[in-house]
């Protein structure tokens, strides 16, 4: 017993200074400060009001309009960035058999936007409905109709402000659930939102397609006007 109760003794000091060390390893580091005295306190305050008053922050004002406009420009940059990036060869590139070809990931892209952009347009474009992720499978092809479909989208999210009708305007829209034909009351909110999350969600497909054949997705890239961090 008395040498159990040794051995807890001597073991307490080496379990603590262990603790201690990473506790030090795993919390953040603290710059050492000399502890604040009334002048100190008055200078540090009047310091700060002084560089608040030469840099006043700016206010940024989000409404729907501008941050939906703001987000269609993003996915428009990085689809159109991505079909430049990849190679011509690489078109037909698929990570498994039963996936598309990043032609045809793109051909999909373009379909749908297509398809909803005609909705919010009002008219139908000339290549509306047809089944692109199989009639695209060259870059040139791919390219040259992603210009061209983000061209007509433009005509509706550039033009977006606060008067933009978008939940008190109604387009209906031909499709299917469950495999069956179905005829879809959409608004144009609606409308924009699965437009976004659509478009994102297929451009983390591409991102992966690049990855695997070495390149680094736009998004990853450091941004061209300051060379700083990617923007996520």
């Amino acid at each position: 017993m008395r040498r159990r109760t040794l051995a807890l003794i001597l073991a307490l000091p080496l379990a603590a200074t262990t603790a201690a060390v990473e506790a030090r390893a795993t919390s953040p580091r603290m710059t050492p400060t000399s502890a604040p005295t009334a002048s100190s306190g008055r200078s540090g305050q009047a310091g700060q009001a002084a560089r608040s008053g030469a840099a006043a922050k700016e206010e940024v004002t989000m409404t729907m309009a501008g941050s939906v406009r703001r987000e269609y420009v993003h996915l428009k940059d990085l689809l159109t960035a991505s079909a430049e990036l990849m190679p011509a060869e690489s078109y037909a590139f698929r990570p498994a058999p039963e996936m598309r070809t990043f032609a045809g990931v793109f051909g999909h892209i373009l379909s749908a936007n297509l398809s909803q952009c005609g909705s919010l347009v009002g008219r139908t474009h000339a290549r509306a409905g047809e089944d692109l992720s199989k009639t695209l499978t060259t870059k040139a092809e791919v390219v040259a109709l992603a210009r061209e479909t983000f061209a007509f989208c433009d005509e509706f999210f550039l033009k977006l402000d606060d008067g933009t009708p978008m939940e008190d305007a109604w387009r209906t829209m031909e499709g299917r659930q469950m495999g069956e034909p179905v005829t879809f009351k959409v608004s144009n909110g609606a409308n924009a939102m699965h437009f976004m999350a659509h478009n994102n969600e297929q451009y983390g497909y591409l991102a992966v397609y690049l990855r695997l054949k070495g390149l680094t997705p736009p998004s990853s890239a450091p941004r061209p006007a300051t060379g700083g961090e990617p923007s996520r």
